[in-house]
Order: C-alpha cells, then sequence, then structure tokens
C-alpha cells in the first residue's frame, strides 16, 4: 500500500472504525486476494464490530500496493459503506498534498 494511502487510512480511522462494517467485506476482500484465510481467522475472532473493523485497519496496510484500491472497491460495492468511500477520496488530495 501507498504511504499516501496509508496515511489516509491513519487520519480517518476513528471514522472508519465508527461506521465500518468489516463483516461484510470479508468475502469481496478474500477473494480479491487482499486477505488471507488466517487474516480473515483473526479478523472474526475480535468480539465487537469495532473490533472487527480495528483489526482490518491494522492488517490492510500490509496486504500489497492494491490493497487500498480493492478496500475502496468492496467499501463502494456494499450497501451502507459507500459514504467511506467518500470520505476516503475527499481527503486524498490533502493526504497527497503533505507527503
Amino acid at each position: 500500500m501507498d504511504k499516501k494511502h496509508r496515511e489516509l487510512l491513519r487520519k480517518n480511522r476513528l471514522a472508519l472504525v465508527q461506521d465500518l462494517e468489516a463483516a461484510q467485506l470479508l468475502n469481496y476482500l478474500f477473494q480479491e486476494n487482499c486477505l488471507s484465510e488466517n487474516d480473515i481467522d483473526s479478523i472474526r475472532a475480535q468480539t465487537t464490530p469495532r473490533a472487527k473493523a480495528e483489526k482490518l485497519l491494522d492488517i490492510l496496510p500490509r496486504r500489497g500496493p492494491q490493497s487500498f484500491d480493492v478496500f475502496c472497491r468492496a467499501l463502494a460495492n456494499t450497501d451502507g459503506q459507500s459514504h467511506l468511500v467518500d470520505l476516503l477520496k475527499k481527503n486524498e488530495s490533502t493526504a497527497s498534498g503533505i507527503l
């Protein structure tokens, strides 16, 4: 994952953790080879939706150069989560300006 994308996830972490339904994204992220079976098991082992979101956001930056784009596609294709893509895209120019 690019440094600017890691920074975007960090700067928007609070909003992402509050609204992210990580469990709804796991199958898509696995299908797109963005998460391994171990990653999925680790996320599912968390007991609350917030903890699942935090775990996903901890794992995602280490999952290769395409992981941010795959994550955004997963959000866009999941009911009720497309506003998070808008949030990330809106802040993308700001993040690239500070790096």
